[in-house]
């Protein structure tokens, strides 16, 4: 399966969660067993289960329109597997013959249509996304070891030793209180800087086989924004259907597969930072979303999220000794 085509099963077993809402399971590339043949399970793009329900979704990312060659397999699949339902979603859309068909035999059908500027604007249910990270100016690590184990520290092997802790994330965080607390996300402080010394300690915390006694993270941040971009809008829905009869919409962002599914008042956030490079000491700390009504947030779902995480080679480290 090509990345592309994985995604836009992803992004339509979103779609339809927000639809099916909360009596239904929706799993994406779910394995069901073949009833002719239970050794052999077979694969389903999406499957939805409600009570004794099972729909199946199967899903084409194609150039052309789907034709009946592709509706007559759905027939014979619904069938086969004792199917309640079958969906057909086709992101290009679907011949005439296709759609009768699926009409006569009970194929649900399902397509995308781009809206248009002037349609975007008269919907008017758009939602903002902008992303807020701490840039910091500076980000020192300093690690203090008793005076008899400091003497035989080696740095190297420490900073080494320190990429692979499981608890780093605890230190790159140690300074966020503090920064919190100035309020950043505020628009009127969103130029100030801030500077933070912070000590901690850890229970039971060895680098290169020595006790870390005490850690102190020093540095300077400010907040940084980046307002994502919607370069598309699609309504899902009954290929019979414009756009604008359509009930569910898709806002899709500049950033990876980042996208909103808009279902009436409900919506279903995917946050993608796969493909977000991030320059040297920023992180990501708060997402704002805004919009011009009340939304209920159904999902809210992080792809890659260890981008959120800081890197050690990004931070300076440096080792001293401390009196006990």
């Amino acid at each position: 399966m090509s990345k592309k085509s994985e995604q836009f099963e992803q992004m339509v077993a979103n779609v339809h969660e927000l639809l099916e809402g909360q009596d239904a399971e929706v799993i994406w590339n779910e394995k069901m067993p073949d009833p002719d043949n239970p050794e052999q399970p077979r694969q389903i793009d999406v499957l939805i289960r409600r009570g004794d329900f099972t729909n199946i979704v199967e899903c084409r990312i194609h150039r052309a329109k789907q034709n009946v060659k592709w509706i007559e397999e759905l027939i014979g699949r619904r069938a086969s597997l004792n199917a309640s339902a079958v969906i057909a979603v086709s992101a290009s859309g679907f011949t005439s013959g296709a759609i009768k068909k699926a009409a006569k035999y009970g194929i649900f059908l399902y397509d995308l249509l781009s809206l248009t500027k002037d349609e975007v604007e008269s919907w008017a249910k758009s939602i903002k996304v902008t992303l807020f990270f701490y840039k910091y100016n500076s980000f020192m690590i300093l690690l203090y070891f008793s005076q008899e184990d400091f003497a035989s520290v080696d740095l190297k092997l420490v900073v080494n030793e320190l990429k692979q802790y499981k608890g780093l994330r605890a230190i790159f965080n140690a300074p966020n209180k503090l920064i919190d607390e100035q309020r950043l996300i505020v628009k009127e402080n969103r130029e100030k800087k801030v500077q933070f010394n912070v000590h901690l300690k850890i229970d039971g915390f060895l680098l290169h086989a020595k006790e870390v006694r005490e850690i102190q993270v020093v540095g300077e941040v400010m907040l940084e924004p980046m307002a994502l971009e919607i370069p598309l809008t699609l309504a899902y829905g009954d290929p019979n259907a414009t756009g604008r009869e359509r009930q569910v919409m898709i806002q899709q962002y500049n950033l990876g597969q980042t996208n909103i599914v808009h279902h009436g008042d409900r919506i279903s956030m995917s946050l993608d930072l796969s493909e977000l490079e991030l320059p040297t000491f920023w992180q990501i700390r708060f997402v704002e979303v805004t919009g011009q009504e009340r939304y209920y947030h159904e999902k809210f779902e992080i792809i890659c999220p260890q981008k959120i995480n800081m890197r050690v080679e990004q931070c300076e480290v440096a080792i001293a000794s401390i009196c006990l």
